[in-house]
Formats: C-alpha cells, sequence, structure tokens
C-alpha cells in the first residue's frame, strides 16, 4: 500500500520544494532511476506513480537525463515488440539512464527503493545499478530472455506508455522531447502502437500519452496522420467507457497545442489544430460520442468540453448570432465547409443546444 504513496511523496518533493533546499539534480538522478525500475511493478497503481515521479523528477535535470529516458523507453518497446512477435528484438541499450549511485543520490534511491520494492521478486524491483558485467554468457542470455518477457508484459507496456505520457506533459522535459526530431518520432510511434494494445489499462494511458504528444507536436498535422487512425479505432462504441474517457482528456489537453495559430488555416479561422483535414476523423469521432447512445453521460460530458475548445466556442462569445441563428463561430463554420453528410448539421445543433452554455472547460492536468 505504501508504494505508490512513496513514489508520490518523491514527486511533490521534486515538484514543490525550493531547489537550494536540497542538492536535488542528485537527487532528482537517483529518483528517476527508482522510478524507471517501477514502471515495471506488478500493481498498476505503483506503475502510474512511479511515472509521476519520472515526469517530475526530468523536470528538475538536464536535456541528456530527458533524451536517456526516452530512448531507455523507445529501447525497451522495441525489445517487448521482438519478444511479442517470438524474436529476439534485443535488449535495451543506447543512452540509459540506468547507472550505479554514490553520495546523497544513494541516500535518496535506497530509502525510496526499500520502500517501493520491499525485497519483492518481479516488477522490475531490485535492478538498481545494473547487473554483473562479469557474468558469464550462458547466464547473460537467460538474463536477456527474461528481459525481453517482461519488456512484453501488460505492466511493462503500461508502464511506457504512463512514463511517455507525464514526461511528455511536462513543461520542461516535454519540450525538449519535443525538439529532437527522432525522439519525438519515436516516442509518437510508440504511442501508437500503445494505443492499439489489446491490454485496457495501456489503451487508458496511450490514449492520455496521445494527447500529450499533440500538445507537444511542433507539427502537430503530422503529429495527427500518424495517431488518427489509432485514436479513431478506441472511439468505437464497442470500446471500454474508461479508454473513451481518458482520450477525451488527452484530446483536452492537445487543445493546449501551442503552435495552433500557424495551424488555423489561411483564412484565418479560429479553433484548434484539429480544424484541419488530418482532423476531422477526431472531430467527427467525438462529435459521434458526444451525442450518440455509444457514451454513458459523464464521458459524453468530457467529449461536449473537447468540442467546445476544439470549435473555439467559448472564443465566439459575445461575437454575435451567425445569419443562422449560431453563434458567430468561425471554427463551427470551418468545420462545417470540412464536414461530409449530416455531420454539420449535427454539429451545429449541438454546439446551439449544448456547447454554448458551457462557461469555461477545465483542463486539468489530462489524468490519471
Amino acid at each position: 500500500k505504501n508504494k505508490p504513496a512513496a513514489l508520490d511523496a518523491l514527486a511533490g518533493l521534486y515538484t514543490n520544494i525550493p531547489r537550494k533546499c536540497l542538492n536535488l539534480p542528485a537527487s532528482a538522478e537517483a529518483g528517476s532511476d527508482v522510478a524507471m525500475d517501477a514502471l515495471r511493478h506488478d500493481e498498476e497503481e505503483v506503475r502510474e506513480s512511479a511515472a509521476r515521479c519520472l515526469g517530475a523528477a526530468l523536470e528538475l535535470q538536464g536535456d541528456e537525463a530527458v533524451l536517456a529516458a526516452m530512448a531507455d523507453l523507445l529501447s525497451q518497446h522495441r525489445a517487448g515488440r521482438g519478444g511479442r512477435q517470438g524474436g529476439m528484438g534485443g535488449p535495451p541499450g543506447g543512452r540509459g539512464i540506468t547507472r550505479r549511485f554514490s553520495g546523497s543520490a544513494l541516500s535518496v534511491a535506497e530509502s525510496i527503493a526499500s520502500s517501493i520494492t520491499g525485497g519483492e521478486g518481479g516488477g522490475g524491483g531490485g535492478r538498481i545499478g545494473g547487473g554483473d558485467p562479469d557474468g558469464d554468457n550462458e547466464e547473460s542470455r537467460t538474463d536477456d530472455e527474461s528481459d525481453l518477457e517482461e519488456y512484453s508484459s501488460p505492466p511493462s507496456r503500461h508502464g511506457r506508455a504512463a512514463a511517455a505520457y507525464r514526461i511528455l506533459l511536462s513543461p520542461s522535459a516535454g519540450a525538449t522531447a519535443a525538439r529532437d526530431a527522432e525522439t519525438f518520432r519515436g516516442s509518437t510511434r510508440l504511442i501508437r502502437d500503445l494505443v492499439l494494445d489489446d491490454d485496457v489499462a495501456v489503451r487508458r494511458a496511450a490514449c492520455l500519452a496521445a494527447g500529450a504528444a499533440l500538445r507537444r507536436s511542433p507539427d502537430p498535422t503530422s503529429t495527427l496522420r500518424e495517431l488518427r487512425r489509432a485514436m479513431k479505432k478506441c472511439m468505437r462504441a464497442t470500446e471500454e467507457a474508461t479508454v473513451h474517457a481518458c482520450l477525451a482528456r488527452g484530446l483536452i489537453s492537445a487543445c493546449g497545442n501551442d503552435a495552433k495559430p500557424a495551424t488555423r488555416g489561411a483564412s484565418g479561422e479560429g479553433g484548434s489544430i484539429f480544424l484541419c483535414k488530418a482532423g476531422m476523423p477526431i472531430l467527427d469521432g467525438a462529435l459521434m460520442l458526444a451525442v450518440g447512445s455509444a457514451a454513458p453521460p459523464h464521458v459524453q460530458r468530457m467529449f461536449h468540453g473537447f468540442l467546445w475548445l476544439a470549435l473555439g466556442v467559448g472564443d465566439a462569445r459575445g461575437a454575435g448570432a451567425s445569419s443562422d441563428g449560431g453563434n458567430n463561430n468561425k471554427g463551427l463554420e470551418r468545420y462545417k465547409r470540412l464536414a461530409e453528410g449530416e455531420n454539420g448539421r449535427i454539429m451545429m445543433t449541438l454546439v446551439n443546444k449544448t456547447l454554448s452554455k458551457i462557461e469555461r472547460v477545465e483542463e486539468g492536468d489530462g489524468g490519471q
């Protein structure tokens, strides 16, 4: 019970304590390693807390640490895909952050790690500091095969999705990951794969991560093209309501993309990164979940919030009425021009009857 609490406390320490009170870069380095190990824990709550801790710790470190953490996640993902397909994807390598500790970093890591692992097997516990480089080849092969099996497990896949979400959501760490083209491209593909995962918990975390990727993307149209098929699949009526809810939270977060003014079109229409051809499948899917019977009322309201932001309904308030009796909403007008069939009419009805009555949408942190 105390494992997620310990990780959450560490994340809170990194987020709230004045930096001059501790040797925080060294302590954060140790916390990153502990959190990376805990991402493979058997308990979902522990993995989610580990992801929060990792995101908070990386905020206090430099670009190199952020890129190293992302490289570890991508390497684990490649290895896990190889394990699931019956091949040898190779053990994680590259710019990994697993290391030996010294000084204050070691004391922080030991106290937190003992609370998290408790001497238990599984979940990646007890791996801090790496393995014995002098082990024989047979033992190394056995360890590699064990790693491959672990990296392909649902807990490990969920941990990677949760970690990608928290890193990309973090202001400084997320910006660093987005600036590095190779890292961001790999992260987007990792998220796409996990949105399509067959495990519900993995899909929930990956939908949140997809929103964070869209929020951080320097080229949101390209990122939309990469993610939209997977995201649209999660909008099916047969999908779990919890996945729909996480997808709505992710989409709400994505509406905060700083690049959105450059994506509003040559005619200067308002709205968000979704008001383009690449984003129409997402808007259409959200519309169906907002007005149909596929989603429960609380999920419908979440998609109302997303559409309120995506169409810029709040931006249009006070601009008067249009000739068709609706709000003078440039985002809605652009959607109607891009929409097919009856979707334009359905969206206009939703805006006039429901979305126009919304005062504001609280973005929050998207989630978990």
